[in-house]
């Protein structure tokens, strides 16, 4: 039996001595496993260390507009936004209307006075409106005396040409008519037709009141050789 348990051990001794090597070459290479694990390991720990060492207290950055805390001594907090610019009143593009000038046609004009109807005839007849001519004419309406005064309404100068509504008031077939335009263009129209040349010519100078008088005495309208008025 002793024989036979020394046999065993004798036998079983090389086995046991193989598995204590591979032990401990296991625990061996384990060791180095981690030695090499640990190497690798410590230079990615590393520069979170370095960051962390080097990120400045947010009191001690400088001051930025986006951040918040008070500005460090010497610094300006301006936004930097330009004030926005002056309004500007741009130049008118658009023209001045021209500049008018108006005509008083006869059938707008007020006739009130003898002298009037002498300008009203004048501008209707073209002529200048002169001293003369308005002198001249003043006086011929006196000494014929129409209108004012008379049965012969709105017909100074005792014109005997027909108008619609005019009627005759005596046995020269002197008009009365029935309003100051109607009036004025009937004593146009008489100047105009063909017979007082003369005295048309003497208006249309301008110049001299005898001139008017002269073509009106020597004309066929009927009035004959008048005084002038002062």
């Amino acid at each position: 039996m002793t024989a036979l348990a020394v046999s065993a051990v004798a036998t079983v001794s090389p086995v046991v001595m193989i598995c204590s090597a591979a032990a401990a070459a296991h625990k061996v290479g384990v060791a180095r496993l981690r030695a090499a694990q640990a190497a690798a390991i410590g230079p990615l720990a590393a520069p979170k260390k370095a960051v962390a060492s080097a990120g400045a207290p947010r009191q001690d950055r400088p001051h930025t507009p986006d951040q918040g805390g008070s500005s460090p001594a010497g610094q300006s907090t301006t936004t930097g936004t330009a004030p926005p610019p002056a309004p500007t009143t741009a130049p008118s593009t658009t023209a001045a209307p021209p500049s008018t000038t108006t005509t008083t046609s006869p059938s707008q004009m007020v006739i009130n006075t003898s002298h009037d109807f002498a300008v009203a005839l004048l501008e209707t007849l073209g002529d200048a409106v002169t001293s003369q001519n308005t002198g001249a004419v003043v006086s011929w309406e006196r000494a014929e005396g129409g209108a004012w005064n008379s049965p012969a309404k709105f017909n100074p100068l005792n014109t005997t040409r027909r108008m619609p509504g005019s009627y005759s008031i005596n046995g020269a077939g002197v008009q009365a008519y029935t309003s100051w335009p109607e009036g004025l263009a009937a004593t146009a129209q008489t100047l105009q037709a063909g017979a007082y040349g003369g005295i048309l010519s003497a208006l249309k100078a301008g110049t001299s009141e005898q001139a008017v008088e002269r073509a009106v005495a020597s004309s066929v309208w009927g009035t004959g050789g008048f005084q002038l008025l002062p």
